[in-house]
């Protein structure tokens, strides 16, 4: 999937979307005649967009989800839909839309909510202590060491900080600029932690800016 950000470097607002095919996607944001915030100031002065895109190997746009929570609804962002898989709506859809966003984040302290996810940790940690019985196993070894392999990988591959688009090429070469620590932040990658370091961490393949 690409995710992409196009910048006004002349008041320094953004839209952010996502396609599979990028370079397409782009021509139609410069060839739309719809009513919207962008494109309107996208007519008005093509020349003033920055466009950044990065590619991961999701099928749905993940990271524009986790840009679109972070950023929906505050002055900098031109999107008027804070869903990156739904297509933008009208003005006269916004405040629906809005009103719905609240809603869906209200769900979340639902009681009956809480009550699934105390279920899901009790589960969790039974299966922590089937999976510790199993250690004198004598396919542990291999276990571990396909583990360890997997981790290698993990550890290999490019992260992106949300909060400042910096992009580094392994979550150790981020704990060596940032401080951050490594491990916290490919536990942010995999969903198990949502910040580390006080910053928001997604996995990417690359960061381009055409």
């Amino acid at each position: 999937m690409d995710t992409y950000r196009a910048t006004n470097t002349i008041n320094g607002k953004f839209y952010l979307g996502s396609s599979n095919n990028f370079v397409r996607r782009r021509e139609e944001h410069l060839n739309s005649r719809k009513n919207l915030p962008f494109q309107n100031a996208l007519r008005k002065n093509p020349d003033a967009f920055e466009w950044e895109v990065w590619h991961d190997d999701y099928d749905e746009p993940v990271l524009e989800q986790a840009l679109l929570d972070m950023w929906f609804g505050k002055e900098q962002c031109y999107n008027l839909n804070p869903y990156a898989d739904r297509p933008s709506p009208t003005f006269e859809q916004c405040s629906k839309s809005g009103k719905q966003h609240v809603e869906r984040k209200t769900a979340l302290f639902n009681p009956v909510n809480k009550e699934k996810v105390l279920e899901g940790a009790i589960r969790s940690g039974r299966n922590a202590v089937q999976n510790r019985t199993g250690i004198h196993d004598p396919r542990h070894a291999q276990t571990v060491e396909e583990t360890r392999r997997k981790n290698h990988r993990e550890q290999s591959k490019p992260v992106m900080c949300l909060e400042t688009s910096t992009i580094y090429s392994s979550s150790s070469e981020a704990e060596t600029f940032t401080g951050v620590d490594g491990s916290s932040i490919r536990k942010c990658v995999k969903g198990k932690r949502k910040t580390a370091g006080g910053f928001h961490w997604v996995a990417v393949t690359a960061g381009v800016k055409p």
